[in-house]
């Protein structure tokens, strides 16, 4: 499902890269501009004829009203707090009736304007700004604040109603910017180095592919170069739906040879990204995208190929997880390593807590990745292990096990939503969540 309240299509314009939460709502998205790179939080109300500019960040719970007749307009680097409101209509409420819902003629004295937030401006949570009010460059105001006049550039204000008590340091935020567009410029330098207009096929499922795709943006592709394969999962409804937020395609792949109808465009100067595939790809799909094809591995290789990674490694007392970037072959986590890292293991980790830390760690690194898809990698030191697509002894604890194996187990087998660890007493079916449960039935 897409926003519950308006259709992105209606916006009078919309940049790439925009994230709108499902709960915001657009009262006339007819007049209502984006551009690139801007978040806006869940429970957020707009109901003013908005412009927003590049890299905005509005958060959750703002409110910005006034009526249609009213004008906001967020610039570059423009930041909303949660729960900041924006009036850019008010009454004096000193006559008539306070309501939309009566003819003007009826109305109070109404003060129907205009907000401007000008580039690296920023709003505290809980703060008010009221009609006929502009943020010159760089000013700011901290939380629980009233804001009735223009604030001066590059200033800091607090207070009902605000003052100033300080100046920002223009210098190093300006800086900061440039710094930023330098290294995003060095970027796209890159991937323009190794085929930016080719494409990324992009092979993935779930939230992981949420990761991958914020990542991809990140590194300056358009999503006009990424097509995006998902393999059935029962987890994929996220992934589903922020690609529909991105109005952009995908294709849904049940079985491994359904994908191998890919190797009959012409590949030779894409390259095939693989993250949380669970389909073997095939050497003649391999072989179309020139050996260009790359997966990423949540385990370290070649120790850990295969499934379950993290689950295995606690299981065997290991100290460290990783993630593994590699080339592929026609078998499964086997092809020369590109880049490898680990991960140190926590005494509180779980599979599920090491999941994330693995993706969240391992997803960022994309870009060095890329960069070396001309390079033919790293041989494989060892043939390693396989570890196949199935639970560790399928969940069950043995209460002959000692105490430090079995809490190992438990946290190797923690992954919500999928059940915990279990025992089998008299026939009957336990859940053991921790290793007390464990050691009462010992």
């Amino acid at each position: 499902m897409e926003n519950l309240f308006f259709d992105k299509k209606d916006l009078k314009k919309c940049g790439s890269n925009v994230i709108i939460g499902k709960t915001v709502r657009i009262r006339y998205p007819h007049l209502v501009e984006i551009g690139d790179n801007v978040i806006i939080d869940d429970f957020t109300y707009i109901s003013t004829s908005l412009k927003i500019h590049s890299y905005v960040h509005i958060s959750s719970g703002c409110k910005l009203i006034g009526g249609p007749d009213s004008y906001v307009e967020m610039q570059n680097f423009s930041t909303l707090s949660p729960n900041v409101v924006l009036s850019a209509g008010s009454d004096d409420y000193l006559s008539g009736i306070a309501t939309p819902l009566v003819d003007k003629k009826y109305k109070a004295n109404s003060e129907i304007g205009s907000i401007i937030l000008k580039e690296h401006t920023i709003v505290g949570s809980n703060s008010t700004v009221l009609p006929n009010v502009t943020f010159n460059t760089g000013a700011t105001v901290g939380a629980n604040s009233l804001i009735k006049e223009d604030l001066e550039e590059w200033t800091l204000n607090v207070g009902i109603p605000s003052r100033k008590i300080k100046n920002r340091n223009k210098a190093e935020v300006i800086k900061a910017e440039k710094d930023f567009f330098k290294e995003e410029s060095s970027k796209n330098e890159k991937i323009l180095k190794n085929g930016k207009n080719s494409k990324i096929i992009l092979a993935t499922q779930g939230s992981q592919g949420i990761l991958t795709l914020r990542e991809l943006f990140n590194l300056g592709y358009k999503k006009e170069n990424i097509e995006v394969y998902v393999c059935e999962s029962k987890f994929n409804s996220p992934l589903i739906e922020f690609l529909k937020y991105l109005d952009k395609e995908y294709f849904e792949i049940n079985d491994a040879k359904s994908f191998d109808k890919i190797a009959d465009k012409d590949n030779k100067q894409n390259i095939l990204l693989s993250v949380s595939w669970k389909y073997l790809i095939s050497k003649k799909v391999l072989e179309s995208f020139n050996n260009r094809a790359i997966n990423f591995h949540p385990g370290l290789l070649p120790e850990y190929k295969g499934c379950f990674s993290s689950s295995w490694s606690l299981i065997n007392n290991e100290k460290h997880v990783g993630f593994t970037y590699h080339f592929m072959n026609e078998d499964f986590d086997s092809g020369n390593i590109i880049y490898k890292s680990s991960i140190r293991i926590e005494k509180q980790d779980d599979a599920f807590s090491l999941n994330y830390k693995i993706f969240q760690q391992g997803v960022p690194k994309l870009g060095n990745v890329l960069n070396q898809v001309e390079s033919k990698g790293t041989k494989q030191k060892s043939k390693g292990k396989y570890y196949p697509n199935k639970l560790p002894h399928n969940g069950e604890l043995q209460l002959e096990w000692d105490k430090d194996f079995a809490h190992r187990f438990i946290r190797a087998i923690n992954f919500p939503p999928y059940p915990p660890a279990y025992l089998s007493v008299d026939e009957k079916i336990i859940s053991i969540n921790d290793i007390e449960d464990f050691m009462r039935y010992k």
